[in-house]
């Protein structure tokens, strides 16, 4: 038997329970009370689903495969009020391996393993994902970038793939073909069939659908002045997307007119990434050149709040899910991981870490994750 996970150890559950192999985590902790589970290749790509009807999953995207999980965590109401129905059973059962890794209470269960022959760049996940009831469906997609020597000449293959899966016999994927160069980020639009793409082709591209199952469709391009690095969709107004480019400049679109409505501009570069705030709309934040710097775009002339976070560049920017004041940062020297609140001078986490990627809030628990070398780590922070 192969295993998917190291430094792990098998038992058989009773029939009663499903009869399915259990692979047991030993429980990884440093001082910053974090979590680690093992996979067999290096993590690139984190990615919790952001929507409550879905907010157990997680894809995980490795250096040859994608890693459709569910993660609980004992704090969650729901996952406490449903142990009796059997929660964990039913994940388990849906599951293709039925593995199950368990980390001091909390669980992650592979649902599926998708295995690529590209490196995995970003992710996102649909809104029509659920495992409530029928039909199931994990509807997801992932960028992928491929690097190959052909005559001299480096050669950098790209592409989108969009999934869907019921975990059981039925699984598509549609290929989305046109960018030029790495796609730096993927996102679903949160009430509708569009799905935004930025690349260091200068482009962003909105895909929609002909139908249910066809993202074939490119709705429109906008041509960008340098590598575009992240888009992010209004959560509550229909077409309104967020581009951010390299080059520090970021404009809010009309997706129905391609008509910019606000831009914004970091004051400095490069901009590495950007990020909405989901519980907040007014909110938007950038990393560009180490700094930090928060908007309001009710008053967007002049930003909120700008601070020196990360002295040698940062990577990755995100707001917490259930609080707008705090901002999770990835960037250099090292690989440095910072949580901080706004409205305090200090940040609430600072933790060196030996290489990490990716960077992810779960949907209403205050844990933020990423891939750490062959790892998936989280750390619970007190956002309150």
């Amino acid at each position: 038997m192969s295993l998917l996970f190291r430094s792990a150890r098998m038992r058989i559950l009773p029939a009663n329970h499903f009869a399915v192999a259990y692979y047991l985590c030993r429980m990884h902790s440093n001082g910053e009370n974090g979590i680690k589970f093992d996979f067999p290749s290096q993590v690139f790509v984190v990615e919790f689903s952001p929507f409550a009807w879905s907010k157990d999953l997680v894809c995980i995207g490795t250096e040859n495969s994608i890693i459709l999980g569910a993660v609980l965590f004992p704090e969650d109401h729901s996952w406490e009020e449903s142990a009796d129905s059997g929660k964990v059973q039913l994940y388990t059962q849906l599951s293709d391996s039925g593995r199950v890794l368990e980390t001091r209470d909390v669980s992650f269960i592979e649902l599926k393993t998708l295995q690529q022959k590209q490196r995995p760049q970003a992710a996102a996940w649909s809104p029509d994902t659920t495992l409530r009831g029928l039909p199931r469906l994990l509807h997801f997609a992932v960028a992928l970038s491929a690097s190959t020597v052909q005559n001299v000449n480096i050669k950098t293959d790209n592409i989108i793939k969009v999934y869907k899966t019921d975990l059981g016999e039925s699984t598509s994927v549609v290929d989305l073909e046109g960018h030029q160069d790495y796609i730096n980020a993927v996102a679903f639009e949160p009430e509708g069939s569009l799905l935004a793409s930025a690349s260091d082709d200068l482009t962003c591209r909105v895909w929609t659908a002909r139908d249910a199952s066809d993202y074939r469709t490119l709705e429109c391009k906008f041509h960008l002045n340098s590598p575009g690095m992240a888009v992010c969709w209004h959560t509550e107004e229909t077409g309104k997307l967020l581009v951010a480019e390299k080059s520090g400049l970021m404009q809010l679109f009309n997706v129905q007119t391609q008509q910019p409505l606000i831009s914004l501009d970091s004051g400095s570069k490069p901009l590495m990434s950007a990020h909405w705030a989901p519980s907040n709309n007014t909110l938007i934040a950038a990393l560009a050149a180490g700094e930090l710097t928060v908007w309001d775009i009710q008053r967007p002339s002049q930003p909120i709040e700008v601070r020196p976070v990360h002295p040698q560049g940062g990577r990755w920017v995100k707001f917490s899910n259930n609080c707008d004041m705090v901002i999770a940062t990835l960037g250099r020297p090292g690989h440095q991981l910072k949580v901080h609140n706004i409205t305090a001078k200090l940040p609430k986490l600072s933790l060196p870490l030996p290489i990490a990627y990716g960077l992810s809030w779960h949907y209403h628990l205050p844990y933020v994750a990423l891939g750490c070398d062959h790892q998936l780590m989280m750390w619970k922070i007190a956002t309150k």
